[in-house]
This record gives structure tokens, sequence and C-alpha cells, in this order.
């Protein structure tokens, strides 16, 4: 049964996210599209525009959405929490919309928020998809739509191919990638293996936050790549050499000192002269 504007909005409104992945799952592309403008027009009036870092948000529920939902008590007398309500009008819109009406969600880190992307996309399995992930791989890291997260899962339930694109690279040594239950890159990485055998070593080809030194040390390639080799799980001196060859590349200062401490953690030769940068 085609899914209705009334459930679309009951579901937003109540925040059932759980609700919304299960009633878009079976859905055609033709019984999605008159939904599609609804719900990217919900996730619009959800917010008054884009601040850095935060949404502001509106000041009180919509309309169309304030009779579906239990009333929203602002905690500062002045401003209504809209932040998960506006989450899953996000995921409505990955369940149901096109690029480029796609919303991003900049609390994205909620784990059941990646899992929803993940499971609707994979239902829907748009031929659209694989350029829409590059095209966000395009973009900075802070401004990219698809998490680390949801990108990987696309690739490894086979929903896209592997990115070639420089941007997948930067993504995993972003800063701000994190998955459930990784503390660590070197937990990220035992959890998904095959990143052991390709991905690791283009974090020295192509240049990231991996191993810039301005960031949280808690998430840190450095003793994360350092630890792997100690264990065996990566080899040691491959690891020296591509970290030698990209201290010679004309990469950013702070991502250079990176390199210097992972090949002193490795007990490596001093770093060679960078090339200069263009």
């Amino acid at each position: 049964m085609p899914m209705t504007l009334d459930q679309l909005e009951h579901q937003i409104a109540t925040e059932n996210h759980r609700a919304l992945v299960a009633t878009t799952a079976k859905l055609t592309e033709t019984e999605r599209a008159p939904l599609a403008k609804h719900a990217a027009a919900i996730a619009k009036e959800l917010v008054t525009g884009q601040a850095y870092g935060s949404y502001r948000y509106t000041n009180e529920v919509p309309p169309r959405l304030a009779k579906h939902a239990t009333p929203k008590v602002p905690a500062d007398g002045k401003h209504v929490e809209l932040r998960t309500m506006h989450a899953v009008a996000c995921l409505a819109t990955y369940a149901l919309c096109e690029p480029p009406k796609i919303t991003r969600n900049m609390y994205d880190y909620y784990d059941w928020y990646t899992d929803g992307v993940v499971e609707v996309l994979a239902a829907r399995r748009p031929a659209w998809l694989a350029s829409f992930i590059d095209s966000k791989l395009d973009k900075k890291v802070e401004d990219q739509v698809i998490p680390w997260g949801v990108v990987r899962r696309l690739v490894q339930a086979r929903c896209i191919p592997t990115p070639t694109h420089d941007g997948y690279t930067r993504l995993l040594g972003s800063p701000w990638t994190r998955v459930p239950g990784a503390r660590s890159p070197r937990e990220l990485l035992l959890a998904d293996a095959p990143l052991l055998e390709r991905e690791v070593w283009q974090l020295f080809e192509i240049e990231s936050r991996a191993f810039d030194t301005i960031f949280d040390p808690s998430w840190s390639w450095v003793s994360s790549l350092a630890k792997l080799a100690d264990e065996g799980r990566l080899d040691r001196a491959r690891l020296v050499a591509a970290a030698t060859h990209a201290t010679t590349l004309p990469w950013k200062a702070t991502h250079r000192k990176g390199l210097a401490k992972l090949l002193a953690a490795l007990g490596g030769p001093a770093k060679r002269k960078p090339a200069k940068r263009t």
C-alpha cells in the first residue's frame, strides 16, 4: 500500500524513524515521487537558516506537524528543540527524494540516523546513488552530506562500487569520522579488515587530516598505525616506506609533523626535505 502524506507527517512529527524506514522500504520510485516535495519542504520548514556548526531551528513546530505531535516546551523559554524531528525529516528526504532535494542533517552522528540512511538507500538502490556519493566526496569533508559510516556500509552492501575519488580517502582520514563501537582508528580498521589491504595505504598518497597534529589526540592515526605494526597486523617496513615517501610530498606542515611522529614511533628514518607546496 502506498504511503500517505498523513503517515509521512505523523512519522516525522513523532520522531518515529523506525516506522519511516519500514514504511518506505517497499515503495516504488513512482510511489515515492508524490511525497518527495513534501519531505523536502518539511525539512526546510524545520530550520530558518544555517549557522556554522549548527542549525537555527524554528521556534515552534510547523502547523502541518503540530497536529500530530505533543506540544514541545522550550527549555529556555524561547527555543523549541527540534533537532531530532529535523533529523527524521532529513532521513525522509533520503527515502523519498532525488538529488538535489536530499537534505543534510548536521547531527549525522546519531547511530540511528546513520543506520536509517543506509537502510533506506539499500532498499531503494537508485540509479543515481554512486554519482550522488561521488558528488559529495568532491566537497570539503566538513561540508559533506554523507558520513564515512554510510559510504563504507553502502560499499559493503554492494550498493555502490568502492569510490575512487580522493574524497573517499580524505573522509576516512577526517578527525570527524566515527563509527559505532570504534574508539580509535585502530578499532575502525580491525572492524573492517579489507581497509587494511587498500584504504589505509591511500592515506600516504592522498593528503587528509589523518596525520594532522592539531586535532583530538584520542582519535590518533599515528598511535593506531604504530600499534597495528607492533601487533603484526600491518607490515612495519611498508609503513616506514609509505610514511617516508609521504614526507616528501607538498603537504601541510602539521600533516608532515604527524608523519614524523609516526616514523619515530615505528623506528623509521628521519624525514626527508619535502617538496614545495604549490
